[in-house]
Parts: C-alpha cells; sequence; structure tokens
C-alpha cells in the first residue's frame, strides 16, 4: 500500500524543532495534506509527554501517524504506539524537520520537507525492526560512553547557540575528544544470527548499538545497518588512540569509513546484554538514559513504517 491510497492522516509536529523552523513545515504539510484530499487531524506538541497522549487519542482512528519534527518526536511517538494493542496501532510516516533526522535517512526521506512530502505520496508500507533497551524502545541508536556524550552535548550546544546541523556534532565532538578521550571498562554477551552464545570483556572509548546506519545527524556509524533485517549491528572503538588518531576516526565515521581500522570493532546480534562500569553517558535515539546494565533485544517487524525506496 501507498501512503497516498489512505485517508485518515493524524499530524504530530513539534513547533519548536530546528529553532521553530518545524513549525512553518508542519503548517505546510497539514495544508497540502487537506489540499490532497486527506482528512487529517493536526496536533503540535507543546512540552515532553504530548506525543504519548495524542497518539493515545487518535491511533486507532487513523491509518497513519505522521510525525513532523525530529528523532526526539519520533522516539515518543514509536514508544507511545508499541503500548497499544496491534490493532489500535496505526502505521507510522516522517517529515523531517529535526536537527539531525537520522531515522529520516533510514526512511531514505529527503531533508528538504517539500521534496519529503512529493517522496512521502509514494512510498510503500514496509515492517521495521525496533530495539528494546531496559523496556523503553528505540527506533535507530543506542550507545554509550564518548558518542553519547557528544550525541547529548550536541543537543544542548544546538539549543544554547541555535545552530543546526553537522558542523555543530563537529563543535561538540571536537571539545569531547580533548576532554574527555576515556575508556570504559565494560562485558557483552550477545547472541548472533545464529543463535551461537558470544561473551567477552574489555575497555572501550564508545559501543554503538544501531537499527539505522547513522547517528549525530549523518554519521554512518555501523554503514551495514539496515531497519528490516532482524539484527542489531554493533560497533566499538578499542584502546589506545591518541586524540589525533580519535580525532581522525571521528573524521573518517561521516562517511562509514572507519571501519576498516584495527582499534575498530563490530558484529551483528540478535539479542544483547551490556553491564557497563561506572556512571557514563547513555543515548538512546539522543534522549539521556541511565543505567549500567542493558538488556537489548530486537522486536523484529514491530512497527509499519512508510520508507521511500
Amino acid at each position: 500500500m501507498e501512503f497516498r491510497d489512505n485517508k485518515k492522516i493524524t499530524v504530530i509536529a513539534n513547533p519548536t524543532s530546528q529553532n521553530g523552523e518545524a513549525k512553518a513545515v508542519a503548517e505546510f504539510v497539514n495544508s497540502q495534506l487537506k489540499l490532497r484530499g486527506f482528512d487529517v487531524s493536526f496536533h503540535f506538541t507543546s512540552c515532553r509527554g504530548d506525543a504519548e497522549k495524542l497518539v493515545f487519542s487518535y491511533s486507532s482512528e487513523s491509518d497513519i501517524v505522521l510525525a513532523v519534527g525530529g528523532d526526539g518526536l519520533v522516539h515518543e511517538i514509536v514508544n507511545a504506539l508499541m503500548k497499544l494493542k496491534k490493532q489500535d496501532r496505526s502505521s507510522f510516516a516522517l517529515i523531517p524537520a529535526g536537527t539531525g533526522n537520522d531515522y529520516a535517512r533510514s526512511l531514505k526521506m529527503s531533508l528538504k520537507p517539500k521534496d519529503a512530502l512529493e517522496q512521502l505520496m509514494k512510498t510503500r508500507q514496509t515492517k521495521a525492526d525496533l530495539g528494546v533497551c531496559n523496556g523503553e524502545y528505540f527506533a535507530q541508536t543506542l550507545s554509550f560512553g564518548l558518542d553519547a556524550a557528544i550525541a547529548l552535548g550536541t543537543i544542548e550546544r544546538r539549543i544554547k547557540t541555535g545552530k543546526t546541523g553537522t558542523r555543530v556534532f563537529f563543535e561538540e565532538g571536537l571539545y569531547q575528544l580533548k576532554n574527555y578521550l576515556d575508556l570504559i571498562p565494560f562485558s557483552c554477551n550477545y547472541l548472533d544470527n545464529q543463535g551461537g552464545s558470544h561473551n567477552f570483556t574489555g575497555q572501550t572509548y564508545m559501543l554503538a548499538t544501531q537499527i539505522g546506519k547513522t547517528y549525530g545527524g549523518g554519521f554512518e556509524i555501523c554503514p551495514n545497518a539496515e531497519i528490516n533485517n532482524g539484527l542489531f549491528d554493533v560497533c566499538y572503538v578499542t584502546p589506545n588512540l591518541s586524540f589525533l588518531s580519535a580525532l581522525g576516526l571521528f573524521l573518517l565515521a561521516k562517511n562509514g569509513h572507519h571501519t576498516q581500522f584495527k582499534n575498530i570493532k563490530s558484529f551483528q546480534a540478535k539479542e544483547m546484554h551490556l553491564s557497563i562500569s561506572g556512571d557514563q553517558k547513555i543515548q538512546i535515539d539522543g534522549e539521556p538514559l541511565s543505567s549500567s546494565c542493558l538488556d537489548l533485544t530486537l522486536a523484529c517487524g514491530a512497527i509499519n513504517v512508510y520508507k521511500n525506496t
């Protein structure tokens, strides 16, 4: 089924996203959908938790919940949808209007709203995997260590400066690399695609668990990741790195070219348990998470999404 074959659309938009530019994007999307004959229920969020309430109120009456915003809005809507009974769970679509827009990249949507709307009309429904960490769902990424500190710091930097785009991620990355290039002891137990069990301990600067390829606004941390292959793609960085070596890997990760280096380790997993030493930065779809033990499972094909081809 293509997006344009549906009738009832609930639009949920974060008007403060992208430094307030998302408000105009959402109003444009709303008017265009109505002009094209869709039955639209249109809503702005005003605070955290609003998107969940709106999903609970309108999902069962809608064919599609369409998010207009960034990865934070995606995270809240996906978690709300998964709290509903399957028969009340509408499909999900996205017009990117955030600062990172990594899930939009996984759906292969243009980052230009007008182009994305035209693409959306021709997208087809497909099933997508979701990760689950300690009971919380994630659509794109979970990580701890240096990269989580960069991701969370980037959000704060964007709020403080009003800047957008990958330049802010670079700036925060340089700051964290200069000041917090620390090794984190951890242990990992995971099941591979064949059901084989693997256990190891070690030290890492960061570890990322991905559903989609990117985080941080397009950094291809796991370039082989797919949103519907039933596997986590995991990448971590082993010792020892100097500041310059770490900076080089950081820059190479923009286009996924970091994976060829010996300090980069990767594997795929169906489920995983991580134990992390100390009070570390952890992010889940760009939102902070607090725990020293992470139990990760996959909800394969759990959500229907509209993806560009």
